[in-house]
């Protein structure tokens, strides 16, 4: 009995996590190339180079990705064919 009263509480604190949407976004510096490919790691992620990639689905040059984090401080990098890059 005890051990679904814990269960159910877990539940409980689990589901009242509050999210937020993030926008993150990288404007790459412009010539000689823009980058192929563009993603974002971070705490929220494991730090994975590739489990976030970000697009640039209207074609202005800025690569986007919207995720749901838990509100607290998350810590990201921007990765841009391979490269680390800090948020510019």
């Amino acid at each position: 009995m005890r051990w679904m009263a814990w269960v159910a509480s877990w539940w409980v604190a689990a589901a009242a996590v509050a999210e937020t949407a993030h926008t993150f976004r990288f404007d790459p510096p412009g010539p000689p190339e823009e980058p192929g490919a563009v993603s974002v790691a971070g705490t929220f992620n494991g730090w994975s180079p590739t489990a976030t990639p970000m697009t640039d689905a209207d074609g202005d040059g800025t690569f986007e990705v919207t995720l749901d984090l838990p509100d607290g401080v998350h810590h990201y990098t921007f990765v841009a064919d391979g490269t680390w890059l800090n948020d510019p």
